[in-house]
């Protein structure tokens, strides 16, 4: 949702500057699209008080040139790979050497 109207916004041959709502999480993926899109953001206070996500278009842009990449065809890593690493790791505890004292010192 949030690629699609970011990258509504880059075509938009008519609008130069673009506020985005949400919340704080949503503001953050906003920013990063934004980014990926070739488009400046920064963080503004709306006229109602709420936090938003300023997105313009730089240099004085009218129409964005898609990315070559678009973030839906990117897959995020399924997580197999890291289960299978971890079934690897072998962790031993052991006891810590010498004296009663719990390592303080003697004293």
């Amino acid at each position: 949702r949030i690629d699609a109207e970011i990258g509504g916004f880059a075509a938009d041959g008519e609008r130069a500057s673009h506020e985005f709502a949400g919340n704080g999480y949503q503001r953050m993926i906003a920013h990063k699209v934004a980014a990926h899109h070739g488009l400046a953001s920064c963080a503004v206070v709306g006229a109602d008080g709420q936090d938003r996500a300023l997105i313009e278009k730089e240099g004085g842009a009218t129409v964005m040139a898609p990315p070559a990449v678009s973030l839906s065809d990117v897959r995020g890593d399924s997580g197999d790979a890291g289960k299978a690493d971890a079934k690897k790791k072998k962790v031993t505890v052991m006891k810590r050497g010498g004296g009663g004292g719990g390592g303080r010192g003697g004293g």
